[in-house]
């Protein structure tokens, strides 16, 4: 597994979730890092949870388990201050015309944080978690699913938005803000009736 240099998960503490909530909800404090974690930890309950049921069938390996948790976890590195107000408000006012977006910024982050520290990560596993960052973007490249697409939807689906990065952010941004959360993704991920 890929050990992520401490500096730069934790360039994301700082990197407020919830923006200006917490001036009407002072319980909205909760970091990008924070949110990190929760998909990491999500994302390899809902693979293990196809893997136990499907596993074989869909011949999911230790790789695939590893590849989405670590995309999960890095899948916001990308973000700037202000979070997507930065990329949709800032940046199109002094950049003109460029096209950039956080995921893009990630994948360019997992390379520089590779090359930079010297990881030993597998080269394929190092190009699956980028394209697993990207896989909702408009920039997605399909080719190398090896007929697995189903994983490249956990962490970021581009094909209905149902992942496990809006599961997080739904359920600690409805806590945080007091509000109480109906939604239980865990018995849409694990089939649960209870």
């Amino acid at each position: 597994m890929m050990r992520v240099p401490e500096n730069y998960a934790a360039r994301l503490i700082p990197f407020s979730v919830a923006g200006v909530a917490h001036m009407v909800y002072p319980g909205a404090v909760h970091s990008r890092f924070e949110h990190s974690l929760g998909v990491y930890h999500i994302a390899g309950e809902a693979v293990n949870e196809i893997k136990k049921y499907q596993g074989s069938e869909l011949d999911i390996s230790d790789f695939d388990i590893q590849t989405v948790k670590l995309a999960g976890l890095l899948h916001d590195v990308g973000h700037g201050p202000f979070s997507h107000m930065f990329e949709s408000g800032f940046l199109p006012q002094v950049l003109h015309g460029f096209k950039w977006s956080h995921e893009d910024m990630s994948v360019r982050l997992i390379d520089h944080i590779v090359d930079e520290h010297n990881i030993d990560i597998n080269g394929d596993m190092r190009k699956k978690v980028k394209e697993m960052i990207v896989a909702s973007s408009e920039h997605a490249s399909l080719h190398s699913m090896n007929g697995k697409r189903f994983l490249y939807d956990i962490v970021a689906n581009g094909r209905n938005g149902i992942d496990v990065d809006k599961f997080d952010y739904i359920v600690r941004d409805s806590r945080a803000c007091g509000l109480g959360c109906g939604f239980h993704f865990e018995r849409y991920m694990f089939w649960k009736s209870s």
